[in-house]
């Protein structure tokens, strides 16, 4: 949040799925957040990160060194029936960092107070199944899996497996950590909240523009996968100049049907003249079997350069060793929801129109606003 410095933003906690969880569980996750006060980054991680990620302004690691998790930062509460609420409340600059581990904390505590019991020999030949999968069929995959991953272990099995098959068709993973341990690329693009937030300070007709340019201007060409479907892909498309077409490698498609879209991007690219052949089409919305992703592949081939994000399909694809049954993963997300250009200024409703209704955030009066200001 470097064009945004004294930002304030509110997120939530959604549970798509309306979890109930047991009672005083809302306790042990309090614990976990209280427990992250103390981590610290080490000269070596940092060291690692200068490498890997080149992209980022010398000074941001001086930032690392002196940051620390502020837990007041972070509310959270549990009624009656058992649902969770969480709040969280800072400069976005600071505040940023809390949504992948409260997730992950969450994720976790919930498979733990459950009791199951994964059945890892089964895990491993399963994962090895997929490796080979992606490697036969030259499908290149990232691991997104933080954030509604089963637990660390499982993470970490599943990426050492990636990372040892040696597949070149296996990129990397958005877990920094992991990334750290097995010498492998971090790989990620932005959030939602970035052009989320944007639009609710501007405006939306300039929201993705802005985003664009604020992008460009700090990385400079570097992590130039923009992410689409903030306000709708349709949105984006319609307003997706020649200039910036050029400028960013390609577009992340997180929600609507990935076929469907991809010729509404390809189409896009050919009217501005520009061959999609030499751009990137990044596929991250719920890749949970392989049918499907093979299907997104082939289609792909050959018109625009493909990849995979896949997180929870390889992070909590997980049997029961008693049941045999498959362990139900979590569906949830932390959302910026409020946020104002400085302190003193007042607060501004954030929402997320996406190409898929059940992932709509944020108030409907202002999907109302923004609706009609974009023609949707």
């Amino acid at each position: 949040m470097i064009k945004l410095p004294r930002a304030v933003g509110r997120y939530k906690f959604v549970d798509r799925n309306h979890t109930t969880y047991p009672k005083g569980f809302k306790d042990k996750v309090i614990h976990e957040i209280e427990e992250m006060s103390n981590i610290r980054i080490q000269e070596e991680e940092i060291e690692f990160m200068r490498k890997k990620c080149y992209y980022l302004p010398p000074f941001y690691f001086d930032f690392l060194r002196g940051y620390n998790f502020d837990p007041s930062e972070v509310t959270v509460g549990q009624d009656d029936e058992g649902h969770l609420s969480i709040t969280i409340e800072g400069p976005l600059y600071r505040t940023v960092f809390w949504e992948v581990p409260i997730l992950a904390i969450i994720s976790e505590l919930y498979h733990r107070e459950l009791q199951s019991n994964p059945d890892m020999d089964e895990l491993k030949q399963h994962n090895m199944e997929k490796v080979n999968f992606f490697t036969k069929n030259q499908i290149t995959i990232s691991e997104f899996g933080t954030r509604r991953r089963y637990s660390k272990e499982v993470q970490d099995l599943i990426i050492r497996q990636f990372s040892e098959a040696h597949s070149p068709y296996f990129s990397g993973t958005s877990n920094v950590y992991f990334a750290y341990k097995y010498g492998l690329t971090p790989i990620g693009t932005m959030s939602h909240q970035v052009i989320s937030s944007i639009g609710a300070l501007y405006g939306y007709e300039q929201a993705n523009y802005l985003a664009m340019e604020y992008w460009q201007d700090v990385f400079k060409g570097d992590l130039g996968i923009f992410l689409c479907d903030t306000f709708t892909t349709d949105a984006f498309l319609h307003n997706f100049s020649k200039q910036h077409a050029k400028l960013f490698d390609g577009v992340r498609l997180d929600s609507g049907d990935e076929i469907e879209n991809t010729k509404k991007v390809i189409q896009r690219y050919s009217n501005l003249r520009i061959d999609p052949r030499s751009k990137t089409i990044v596929y991250s919305n719920a890749l949970d079997n392989l049918s499907h992703i093979l299907e997104i592949n082939n289609f792909a081939k050959g018109k625009v350069i493909s990849a995979m994000g896949i997180g929870t399909y390889l992070t909590c694809d997980v049997k029961d060793t008693s049941s045999h049954q498959k362990i139900a993963p979590s569906n949830m997300v932390i959302k910026l929801f409020q946020v104002k250009i400085t302190e003193s200024t007042e607060w501004k409703d954030c929402i997320k129109i996406s190409d898929d209704e059940g992932k709509n955030t944020g108030s409907t009066l202002e999907m109302i606003r923004c609706k009609k200001a974009l023609g949707i």
